[in-house]
């Protein structure tokens, strides 16, 4: 019996998960430019891993997050409306 490099690849589960959860998916494989996350794809070597804090003056709350680049491939081809 022989394997190839192909048949462990969790990418497209992984996005079908990603999918039903409506959420982004955070990997180093550049693989998921190419899938139709609907939550979008996060680069892992996007995201700045010092927190910042936002004061959210109406409420008074406070909300800690992670800055990154978060990349939607909707967002992308709706660049180009003459493709279908």
């Amino acid at each position: 019996m022989s394997f190839s490099l192909g048949d462990f690849e969790a990418d497209s589960q992984i996005m079908l998960l990603a999918n039903q959860w409506n959420c982004p998916v955070l990997s180093n494989d550049c693989d998921f430019y190419i899938y139709d996350v609907t939550g979008g794809f996060i680069m892992s070597d996007s995201v700045d891993y010092n927190p910042k804090s936002f004061n959210e003056e109406s409420s008074g709350k406070m909300y800690k997050f992670l800055e990154c680049r978060i990349y939607v491939s909707k967002n992308f081809i709706d660049l180009f409306p003459w493709i279908e």
